[in-house]
């Protein structure tokens, strides 16, 4: 009889590439990951690793029985997600991350809608940049990861399946008695003169940032640069500084006084959507879990649907 475990370990190989890879995912060590598999190639009585100084790929019988491996794993899935359609109420654990915008945004509000609904799913959440998330969803650590459109899906180690999600935008925030703050919204090439507060906690949005300023003729002053949020808007509220952030994370800082937000124009978007594997909604608790996260969006967007008009020209 084949050790289901054993054989996992297996399909997760074949999915991640690296013993290491597996043994991060299925919190195991190395040497247990390695010996596990040993015993497997006994089992089968045919070499299924070929071992190398750059680490291990799959024999021939290797990948064989990887691919029948998937197709049972498959199927226990789909059988654990009917038994859970069958139930009165759904249950299960759901693990979800997003990226920090998004975590001082729209997740506390998909969650709590979420707990009203259905009480007795166990949410597990995570804060992490788009890129950890797309890894997490790869390992099996994460069910559904909440990325922007700058995350790097060109190789994942297992196909994903992205589901849109909705549009954030971006706006520039200044302290309330800063010359700007009276303006519905301004042109990125006025800030070209403004000292600078940037967040460089996220490398993308921080590149994208300043791709648009440089293509609309200037770099950006940088004379602080924070790691979160609400020290950024310290530093905006206290200093005088400027800074351009995406709205979804903003709604905490809204009831601040002493600063101001202006919309841009031309505006600045990110397209946010969700990873996850590609049978993930078929668990009727994950679906649940996307669902809510999708009406938080909508309802954000509904709220969002009226962008400031550009009323004030450039000097």
């Amino acid at each position: 009889m084949l050790n289901l475990n054993r054989l996992r370990l297996l399909h997760e190989l074949a999915a991640l590439g690296s013993i290491t890879a597996v043994a991060k995912s299925m919190g195991l060590t190395r040497p247990a990951i390695s010996q596990q598999l040993a015993l497997l190639e006994e089992e089968i009585k045919e070499p299924l690793l070929d071992r190398s100084s750059q680490g291990v790929t799959l024999t021939p019988a290797g990948e064989r029985l990887a691919l029948r491996a998937a197709e049972v794993f498959n199927l226990v899935e789909q059988i654990e997600s009917d038994l859970q359609s069958e139930s009165d109420f759904l249950t299960g654990e759901v693990r979800v991350s997003a990226f920090g915008s998004l975590a001082t945004g729209l997740a506390p509000h998909a969650f709590r809608q979420l707990r009203a609904k259905h009480p007795h799913i166990s949410l597990i959440f995570n804060e992490t940049e788009s890129n950890a998330g797309l890894r997490a969803v790869a390992a099996r650590e994460i069910d559904l990861a909440v990325i922007d459109e700058w995350a790097d899906i060109m190789r994942p180690a297992r196909a994903l399946h992205f589901a849109q999600l909705g549009e954030d935008r971006f706006m520039l925030v200044v302290a309330s008695d800063h010359p700007l703050a009276g303006r519905r919204n301004v042109r990125l090439q006025e800030l070209s003169q403004e000292k600078w507060v940037i967040n460089q906690a996220a490398p993308a949005y921080r590149t994208h940032l300043i791709r648009a300023c440089q293509a609309a003729g200037f770099t950006p002053i940088e004379v602080c640069n924070c790691s979160n949020t609400p020290a950024t808007i310290e530093f905006v509220r206290q200093m005088g500084m400027v800074t351009v952030i995406p709205k979804m994370g903003l709604g905490w800082a809204e009831r601040l006084g002493g600063i101001a937000m202006v919309g841009l124009q031309p505006p600045i978007h990110r397209k946010i959507r969700v990873a996850m594997l590609p049978n993930a909604l078929a668990r009727p608790a994950v679906n649940a879990t996307f669902q809510a996260l999708k009406e938080a969006a909508e309802h954000w967007q509904k709220s969002e649907s009226h962008p400031p008009r550009d009323v004030s020209p450039a000097p």
